[in-house]
């Protein structure tokens, strides 16, 4: 494929970005507006903990989202701080912490996740589950074509 210079608006990985910025804000706005003041990434880093059984390490979900080290810290700080996670010292590895959900942190995510749902529902609104596999193929190409070094 030959690849010329356009209008950043034609750029599709423009779009991939203004798309991704566009659903992050509104998920925020919807959470606040529900009750919930987390951000999109509190809230993946709590779905990732829900799902782990209290062995998800902060590195793993670093990994798991592309994040520094520093953000995922800082993100991991809050979640703290508003009593939705604790770490917890590994029985594995002292050098590590596991990271584990409270009670509110359980509470928030039964709650957050019909509201997330939702949104899902309504940002893939007619759209075919056909043409959702077929981005989703795109994507993965795009990765793969991107890793080969």
């Amino acid at each position: 494929m030959l690849v010329t210079d356009k209008a950043l608006k034609d750029v599709i990985f423009f779009s991939m970005d203004q798309t991704l910025r566009g659903l992050r804000a509104y998920s925020t706005k919807v959470f606040l507006e529900s009750g919930f003041d987390i951000t999109v990434d509190q809230w993946l880093v709590l779905k990732r903990v829900s799902e782990g059984n209290g062995t998800v390490s902060q590195t793993e979900i670093a990994e798991m989202l592309d994040k520094d080290a520093a953000s995922m810290t800082r993100i991991l700080d809050i979640l703290v701080k508003k009593d939705l996670l604790f770490r917890k010292m590994s029985s594995q590895d002292r050098r590590r912490f596991d990271l584990v959900m409270t009670q509110k942190g359980i509470e928030y995510v039964t709650a957050l996740t019909p509201i997330v749902l939702k949104l899902r529902e309504q940002a893939l609104a007619e759209i075919s589950d056909k043409e959702i596999q077929l981005v989703r193929s795109i994507l993965e190409k795009v990765t793969h074509n991107l890793s080969q070094e």
